[in-house]
C-alpha cells in the first residue's frame, strides 16, 4: 500500500504550477463576463417585458404616468449598465491577454479575431461609440413607440434610439455614422442588443476554446493536483478521526 501524499506538499505544488497561474489570470475574466451577461439579459427581458400585456397597456394608460416614467427609467438604467459591462469586458480581457502573451503568436491571432467580430461590424462599432455618448455627452435620444398592426391587430410596444438626433453628435466613428446612415429607421433597442450579444457570445466563446487548447497541459496538470490534494486531504482526515 503506498505512502499517503503530504496535502502541505501537493498544495504547494498547486500554488506553483503553471496550470495556477493561468487560471489566475483567467478567473476573473468569468466575472467580468458574468457581468455583461447579466446586464444583457436583464435590459433584454425589461425590454420584452416592456411589449407584453398586460403590462404594456398599464404603461400607456393616461392615469399611469408616474408609473411610465419609472419603467422608462429603469430601461435607461440598464442600457447604461449593458453598455459599460461590455467596455469594461473588452478592457479586461485585452489587458489579460497583453499581459500573458505579449509577442506570441496567439497575440496576433487573437488581434485578427477582435478586428473580424467587432472592428468590422457596424453594429458592434456603434454600441462601443454608444457607450462614449452615454457615458460622456449624455442620455441617448429615446422614443418609446406604441403601435398595431392592421391585418393581425398586434400591438407591439418598443424603445427606438432616434437615429437623426443621435446623428448630430460629432464624435461617432465613420463606421457608425455608415451603419445609422444605411438603417431605414430609428434603431428597435432590443434588436440592437440582442443583435450585439451574439457577436459578444460568439466571440467569447471562440476564446474559451482556444485558451482550453493552449493551455490543455497545464491545466489537465492542475486539476490532477487538485484531485491528488483532495485525496490527500480525505487521508488526512480519515487518519485524524482513527
Amino acid at each position: 500500500m503506498s505512502e499517503p501524499e503530504d496535502p502541505l506538499d501537493l498544495l504547494h505544488q498547486i500554488e506553483a504550477s503553471e496550470g495556477e497561474r493561468v487560471s489566475r489570470h483567467l478567473r476573473p475574466l468569468q466575472v467580468t463576463g458574468r457581468i455583461f451577461t447579466m446586464n444583457a439579459q436583464e435590459l433584454q427581458e425589461t425590454l420584452t417585458a416592456f411589449n407584453r400585456p398586460p403590462l404594456v397597456f398599464q404603461l400607456w394608460a393616461v392615469d399611469n404616468r408616474e408609473l411610465f416614467q419609472e419603467y422608462y427609467g429603469e430601461v435607461i438604467r440598464h442600457l447604461h449598465n449593458f453598455l459599460a459591462s461590455a467596455s469594461t469586458l473588452a478592457d479586461h480581457v485585452n489587458a489579460v491577454v497583453g499581459k500573458l502573451y505579449s509577442d506570441q503568436s496567439f497575440e496576433s491571432e487573437y488581434r485578427r479575431k477582435v478586428s473580424e467580430s467587432f472592428k468590422s461590424s457596424g453594429l458592434a462599432t456603434f454600441v462601443q461609440d454608444l457607450r462614449n455618448y452615454m457615458l460622456h455627452k449624455g442620455l441617448p435620444p429615446t422614443t418609446a413607440r406604441l403601435s398595431s398592426e392592421a391585418c393581425s391587430g398586434t400591438v407591439r410596444n418598443a424603445v427606438y434610439l432616434n437615429k437623426g438626433a443621435l446623428l448630430n453628435w460629432e464624435s461617432w466613428s465613420s463606421r457608425s455614422r455608415e451603419f445609422m446612415a444605411a438603417l431605414p429607421a430609428d434603431l428597435d433597442l432590443l434588436e440592437v442588443v440582442i443583435s450585439y450579444k451574439e457577436i459578444v457570445n460568439s466571440f467569447y466563446a471562440w476564446l474559451h476554446q482556444r485558451l482550453q487548447e493552449i493551455h490543455e497541459p497545464d491545466l489537465k496538470g492542475l486539476e490532477d493536483l487538485e484531485l491528488r490534494f483532495n485525496a490527500a486531504r480525505g487521508s488526512g482526515t480519515a487518519r485524524d478521526s482513527e
